[in-house]
């Protein structure tokens, strides 16, 4: 009989926050914290705060979950919300305009990101940021 023996490297948090603007700086905190002193602490603060922006922006409710997960060479960003009646998406804003830049820095910091979700009951939103690659 052949062996395989199989190791996967899992850290996971999650924490509930307030549905607040106030409460984007804790949610940075509670990446750094959670990443301590990874290469990749400052791109994830960022995408966390963009998706937290997002949620408590856009959705409804009085909370907004949050979920980091460092496995292998990723980390994965999740932010859930109440949900609203329409889907994330990335937009191109003017220069002179006041925001719409969110999701823009995303795209541009995770290697990929999506939604999932049920309009008006909940949504999930969440990015991966490789930690194989150098972002410029």
């Amino acid at each position: 009989m052949i062996g395989l023996w199989l190791e996967v490297a899992v850290d996971a948090w999650t924490v509930v926050l307030p549905a607040s603007t106030g409460m984007v700086p804790v949610a940075r905190a509670f990446a750094r914290q959670f990443l301590l002193d990874h290469p990749f602490v400052a791109d994830t603060e960022l995408v966390l705060s963009e998706l937290v922006t997002n949620a408590v922006v856009h959705g409804s409710g009085v909370d907004v979950a949050i979920s980091l997960v460092h496995k292998g060479d990723s980390i994965r960003v999740e932010v859930s919300d109440h949900g609203s009646d329409s889907s994330p998406i990335r937009r191109d804003p003017s220069p002179d305009a006041d925001g719409g830049r969110g999701l823009l820095l995303v795209d541009s910091i995770a290697s990929r990101w999506g939604h999932e979700g049920v309009p008006g009951l909940y949504t999930m939103t969440w990015a991966e940021i490789s930690t194989e690659e150098t972002h410029e």
